[in-house]
């Protein structure tokens, strides 16, 4: 049947692929040590995809085009102003903040998580890529995990002197953009963006493959919450990225991701679909 010949092409397509990227990952596996994939691959792969996928935006924040997306920013009044406004620090401050972050902060971790992982106490590495059933569980531990460490820990920066010792610079951006996902304090970053991030792999033994893939959709998820545009493509239960962006608007509301624990702790604020 028409059917039938249709699923079979599909299982021979994935098939073909699944056997590709195994193959590739075979590889990569006999080129390098584990302690190289786990720190020194991890690293290019985060700073690869931030700063990539963050440039698209910039380009948008910057240019002001294609219009048509543009038209989604949520905050047309306080566009982004590379020399710095009331609503967003410069761009030389930004990408000073960054490679600040990721040189103290971001190495130093990465470094701890390989060491534990050598150890055996984390992330494993091994030539056989996952079942699908095992990255898409251990995705959803990683998600519960980063949900809780999260909240909590942000909710904590907003107290007192924790906020305007550490957490202050981050809301220099009211307006946010992409790039300004880890624009923060360097104990803010270690604590409150790379630790929720790195716990649910290492404390699950994910296979590397597995968080790599995480470390993408992790980077991906910060910079459209933090990107200020609600596109037309996604669907009406996506909440984001209006649900961060009235963070940074409000300060005391939805400190959480998925805005469960917000909800539970009643935290949460959609705030204005857009500023008109």
């Amino acid at each position: 049947s028409t059917w039938g010949n249709y699923t079979r092409a599909m299982e021979a397509s994935s098939n073909a692929v699944l056997a590709a990227l195994q193959s590739q990952w075979t590889a990569l596996t006999e080129s390098f040590s584990n302690f190289e994939l786990l720190f020194f691959g991890s690293f290019v792969l985060l700073v690869g995809v931030y700063f990539s996928f963050g440039s698209l935006f910039l380009v948008l924040d910057v240019l002001h085009c294609p219009a048509s997306l543009y038209e989604g920013k949520l905050q047309p009044k306080r566009p982004f102003v590379p020399q710095g406004s009331a609503w967003n620090p410069s761009a030389w401050a930004l990408a000073s903040n960054l490679v600040f972050g990721q040189v103290f902060g971001l190495l130093p971790c990465l470094y701890v998580f390989a060491l534990l992982a050598e150890s055996g106490h984390g992330v494993r590495v091994s030539a056989a890529l996952p079942s699908a059933i095992e990255v898409l569980a251990h995705l959803l531990g990683f998600v519960v995990i980063e949900e809780i460490l999260f909240y909590y820990i942000h909710r904590l920066f907003h107290y007192s002197w924790l906020y305007s010792s550490f957490h202050k610079r981050h809301h220099e951006w009211k307006a946010p953009i992409a790039l300004a996902a880890s624009d923060a304090h360097l104990l803010e970053v270690v604590l409150a963006n790379l630790m929720p991030v790195l716990c649910g792999p290492t404390v699950l033994s994910a296979h590397l493959a597995t968080t790599w893939l995480w470390f993408v959709l992790a980077i991906v998820s910060t910079q459209l919450h933090h990107s200020g545009y609600r596109f037309p493509w996604q669907p009406p239960f996506d909440k984001q990225p209006n649900f961060h962006d009235a963070h940074h608007e409000f300060f005391t509301c939805n400190y959480g991701l998925l805005g469960v624990l917000d909800w539970v702790h009643g935290t949460i604020r959609y705030g204005p679909k857009k500023d008109e």
